[in-house]
């Protein structure tokens, strides 16, 4: 029973510790990333846009920043837990009225989210990976819409 309970310990500071890490040691996220629209691929305008992302304590803040004719647009801005489990997810998109996120490192250059819309009416996968050579993100967004509507979107960004 002592050795169950040192074991669970140990597994309990050891991921612990894990998190603690990938929040604090440089990422192949972290940075500035510019989108690429000629690389992009949506059904819908792309618009200039950055892309910021940097570590926290919990995992990476993503901000999204849109520049549009009239000048930028207010920056999105969420955090995405690495720890594999549901968090409210408080972004503004003007269509749904709650969301939910669940992220997990895939492996050291890619991250994967689900977000829930409206306790389901709504479902987004996003699959995030860095290029080997840290210069280009890529995010594919599959799932659907409220409509039921299939999305399969694809946003890439070089490096700034």
């Amino acid at each position: 029973m002592q050795a169950r309970t040192q074991m669970s310990l140990f597994l309990l500071l050891q991921s612990s510790l894990s998190l603690s890490l990938i929040a604090q040691t440089a990422s192949p996220f972290e940075g500035s990333w510019k989108l690429n629209a000629a690389e992009s691929r949506s059904k819908q305008p792309i618009p200039d846009a950055i892309l910021t992302l940097r570590a926290v304590p919990e995992g990476l803040q993503f901000s999204f920043q849109r520049f549009t004719a009239e000048g930028k647009g207010a920056p999105r801005v969420a955090t995405c837990h690495l720890d594999g489990k549901e968090h409210p997810l408080s972004i503004v998109d003007g269509k749904h009225q709650t969301h939910t996120s669940t992220c997990r490192l895939v492996n050291d250059n890619a991250l994967e989210q689900v977000i829930v819309h409206d306790q389901g009416k709504a479902v987004t996968q996003t699959r995030v990976v860095v290029s080997p050579d840290g210069r280009k993100l890529r995010e594919r967004w599959t799932g659907h819409n409220d409509k039921g509507e299939k999305i399969d979107l694809v946003y890439s960004y070089n490096k700034q």
